[in-house]
């Protein structure tokens, strides 16, 4: 899961890739949710805003959401 996750902050082609962002952001293992923070914000021109991310910022996991931070600094 986590290197799904990871693997979704490249930018390529993938049909469901709205599903499984939505889908690992639930996760219970805290380096995939925020393995997914970065994804969903790379993703965000293909994607639009999901909602991700700022669901993310206020994970419970500090890890999780110094992640989603970092995404938006970028």
């Amino acid at each position: 899961r986590a290197a799904l996750a990871s693997a979704l902050a490249w930018v390529f082609p993938l049909a469901t890739d709205d599903v499984l962002i939505d889908h690992l952001a639930d996760d219970p293992a805290p380096r995939v949710r925020a393995a997914v923070a970065r994804a969903a914000w790379t993703r965000r021109a293909v994607l639009g805003d999901t909602g991700v991310v700022r669901r993310l910022l206020g994970d419970a996991d500090p890890e999780v959401r110094a992640a989603a931070w970092q995404a938006v600094k970028r």
